[in-house]
């Protein structure tokens, strides 16, 4: 059964690790760097997992299912469920093996384990959510927040320093124009990928230059 069996990640992939001791068995072999977060299905016959293509080793992820039979063999290609291209840290199955949540672009997200409708935001969880965990015994489901928040700061010789257009999210490397109006910096504030912001030197009127999680999206 399930309980005998352990999906482990290693850097060749994931692999089935018997609880008791024995020979590990590869299950997945990454397509580009690395393969992580495994998770059982409920009934033990699917395996969900992020596949990561970026160079760090959770930056660039989607969830992928694969599908495996009673002796825990995998049964045919596992299936990609998201296009999004995100950092994914956890992900976990609903108690009735129909979606899967998992954590990008600072929040929990579900998608259907069938492949057949798009990945949904889990807004009750609320922004800066990671790490999901479900049991089969209630219908409940915990989850981290991470309360860590870089700001932009402005320091002046006759003044202490100053958040500078702050916000929840984390905000850094910023640049000022060549004239010192403006500055440009880096967030994550739209709730999807870090991207560039620009905004006046005093943080008014902040908006976003660069939208390369869409792009990406758009290209797959």
């Amino acid at each position: 059964g399930i309980s005998q069996w352990l999906a482990r990640q290693q850097p060749a992939g994931l692999y089935l690790l018997p609880v008791a001791g024995g020979t590990p068995r590869r299950l997945t072999t990454p397509k580009v760097v690395t393969d992580q977060a495994p998770a059982f299905s409920p009934d033990g016959r699917r395996l969900a997992y992020a596949s990561c293509s970026g160079d760090i080793a959770i930056s660039d992820c989607d969830v992928y299912v694969l599908d495996l039979d009673t002796a825990f063999t995998p049964v045919g290609q596992a299936r990609r469920l998201t296009s999004q291209r995100a950092a994914i840290s956890g992900l976990t199955w609903s108690r009735n093996g129909q979606s899967i949540i998992y954590d990008a672009q600072a929040y929990l997200w579900s998608v259907d384990a069938a492949g057949h409708d798009q990945p949904v935001r889990i807004e009750l969880a609320g922004e800066r959510a990671s790490a999901p965990a479900t049991t089969s015994a209630m219908n409940r489901l915990v989850f981290s927040r991470s309360l860590l928040n870089f700001d932009v700061y402005e320091m002046g010789w006759s003044h202490p320093p100053q958040p500078v257009a702050a916000s929840s999210f984390g905000d850094f490397l910023a640049r000022f124009s060549p004239d010192g109006r403006q500055i440009v910096f880096c967030s994550n504030r739209s709730g999807e990928s870090f991207e560039l912001w620009i905004a006046s030197a005093g943080g008014s009127g902040a908006r976003q230059l660069t939208r390369v999680w869409v792009v990406a999206s758009a290209r797959e």
